[in-house]
């Protein structure tokens, strides 16, 4: 249906844009009011080249929190400058496009979007781009976040996904076959090397 076609559904645009402008502008306490107390919050896995994880509770997430409190423990974290992965903070642009709203039960709002975010930090620009999904429960004064679901299309390591799959079994039986049969596999020469998770913008 059309994004603006009832007064109701011009909250649910102005609460978009909110989060999103919340977010640059860090203004941590009203980004987290938009949540509702149980507000489940939710960025998927990429299962394969084409499929993304679909449980939360049973398959791998780049981010799950089933209530508002994982929110708020990562902006205190952000805060206290305890979020390696955030410091320094980005600079970021969060735009919203493609927005469609559906009516869902007990007068509740389902909606979709497309997502685009820019990030400046340490003189690099990156950016990131996807879905996300939305479950608005109505309050006195608008709506709140119930559910947001947020699907990351470009999330990916380059030092991983550079090579095939085969590429990488052959060397690592290559490097396995290297090492002698006396090796002490407790050694720190002989202990494997976890490629860094990609940056992404904080919270969003």
């Amino acid at each position: 249906m059309d994004a603006l076609a009832s007064p109701h559904d011009e909250a649910v645009v102005r609460l978009l844009y909110e989060e999103a402008a919340s977010l640059d502008e860090r203004r941590w306490d009203d980004w987290l009011a938009l949540f509702e107390p149980d507000a489940e919050y939710w960025i998927p896995a990429w299962d394969s080249e084409d499929e993304h994880t679909r449980d939360p509770q049973s398959e791998v997430s780049l981010m799950y929190y089933p209530d508002r409190t994982g929110l708020e423990d990562r902006v205190f974290r952000i805060c206290t400058g305890k979020s390696a992965a955030s410091t320094p903070l980005p600079r970021t642009c969060h735009m919203i496009s493609n927005i469609r709203i559906d009516p869902a039960d007990g007068g509740a709002r389902r909606v979709r979007t497309h997502w685009t975010t820019h990030l400046f930090r340490n003189r690099e620009v990156t950016g990131y781009f996807g879905r996300a999904e939305y479950l608005l429960a109505r309050r006195p004064d608008g709506w709140g976040i119930r559910r947001k679901m947020t699907l990351v299309l470009n999330d990916r390591i380059d030092t991983v996904s550079t090579s095939t799959a085969s590429e990488r079994g052959s060397a690592c039986w290559r490097f396995a076959r290297s090492i002698p049969a006396s090796a002490d596999w407790r050694s720190p020469m002989y202990r494997p090397r976890r490629h860094p998770a990609p940056e992404r913008c904080c919270c969003g």
